[in-house]
């Protein structure tokens, strides 16, 4: 256990946990597995800002020896004062938030940034959006003892689009929850009767928004549904609507039949995902950009072979275990699913593949660098004053 390799002094860490039980995709699963991995790292006092009930019985249940404090939702009034007056108020000697760090802060801060695809693709955002990452990201990375991120990819452009000293920013690769294990098939039958789903389906996972490049994928799909091998297949979409999703409904309802041959979940809760990804026939992952891309490493997890691209961080993510294509092009896409769906040994390969992949990303791998940084900055600036830049 850590605390008996080191001598560091008791910490007291403050998280901002909003995220729980919040449906906020990637940010809140990041969030689940950290405080899973801080269960091994019982030598500091955790305090947790939730922003509901549910959230705090959650918070728990993922880390039982961690303090619960309420804040709002709202990020002005979470950022812009309550978790200002909260570094204080608690004698926090760190504090670790996503994306954004508090106006002033009692004690050294800790940012998680997942990526910058605002910078990237301003274009999937409204101007408010683009205008607000602008100022507050670049202010908080300033204002921050560290800046961690997911990936190698990640690091490199917060180096270099935000101007942060290497030695400052350090990569905390995301982790797998250990809920996401091969399921049984009667687990993936119940699953199915659950949602109404067919015995066969293809499955793409992610909140409905331009970057998950959906639009691409239906029509892939919609050029390659009725060939011999896919009789009885489906598309299966599962994620919540999220933002400029208009173009996804409507491509998925051009036409009796594609209307019939895609189904759409909604948002399914955590523990419905593994039996969902073991009772697919393949995972597509046709996401323009992602910082790391967690659903296709919970897919391998579940021995799901997967499809996705090599941009961004996906290749340096999946390795050797996922199939690639350009999922820019849709002929290109259908026509790797058709490959993928009529290789039998090549989907036992993937699948074989990608369970050693998906082993790789640990509790441990997230928890462990986390808290060293923590001692780190608390040690190097404890109790110096946060302000922005």
């Amino acid at each position: 256990m850590h605390s008996e390799t080191t001598s560091v002094r008791k910490l007291r860490i403050g998280i901002d946990a909003h995220a729980l039980h919040s449906q906020l995709g990637g940010n809140e699963t990041y969030l689940r597995c950290l405080l899973l991995g801080l269960r091994s790292h019982p030598e500091h006092d955790y305090i947790l800002y939730v922003s509901s009930e549910d959230a705090a019985r959650l918070a728990k249940v993922l880390l039982p020896k961690a303090s619960c404090r309420q804040v709002s939702h709202n990020p002005l009034k979470r950022l812009g004062w309550e978790l200002s007056m909260a570094s204080f108020r608690d004698g926090l000697d760190v504090m670790h938030l996503q994306y954004v760090s508090p106006l002033v802060a009692g004690c050294p801060v800790s940012l998680l940034i997942h990526d910058l695809s605002y910078e990237h693709h301003p274009e999937w955002f409204t101007r408010f959006e683009v205008a607000r990452f602008r100022v507050t990201i670049p202010r908080s990375v300033k204002a921050s003892g560290v800046v961690m991120t997911v990936s190698e990819f990640c690091r490199g452009d917060i180096i270099n689009r935000l101007g942060a000293p290497p030695e400052k920013v350090i990569v905390t690769s995301n982790a797998l929850s250990p809920d996401f294990t091969p399921r049984l098939p009667e687990e993936s039958d119940r699953i199915k009767r659950k949602y109404s789903l067919p015995d066969r389906y293809l499955l793409a996972l992610g909140n409905l928004q331009p970057r998950k490049n959906l639009v691409t994928l239906l029509r892939a799909w919609k050029r390659i549904m009725n060939h011999p091998s896919l009789i009885g297949t489906d598309l299966v979409i599962t994620g919540k609507r999220a933002w400029l999703y208009d173009a996804i409904l409507k491509e998925a309802s051009l036409g009796e039949e594609i209307s019939k041959r895609v189904r759409f979940t909604g948002y399914l809760p955590q523990e419905d995902l593994p039996a969902l990804y073991s009772g697919a026939l393949l995972f597509v992952y046709p996401s323009l950009f992602e910082g790391f891309g967690l659903p296709p490493i919970e897919a391998m997890a579940c021995g799901t072979p997967v499809i996705t691209g090599r941009h961004s961080a996906l290749e340096e993510v999946c390795g050797n275990a996922a199939a690639y294509t350009n999922v820019t092009d849709e002929g290109s896409l259908g026509e790797t699913i058709l490959r993928v769906i009529a290789d039998e040994s090549a989907r036992r390969l993937h699948s074989a593949e990608g369970i050693l992949r998906a082993g790789s990303f640990t509790l441990q791998r997230l928890a462990g660098p986390t808290v060293l940084a923590w001692e780190g900055i608390a040690s190097n600036s404890h109790k110096v004053i946060a302000r922005p830049a």
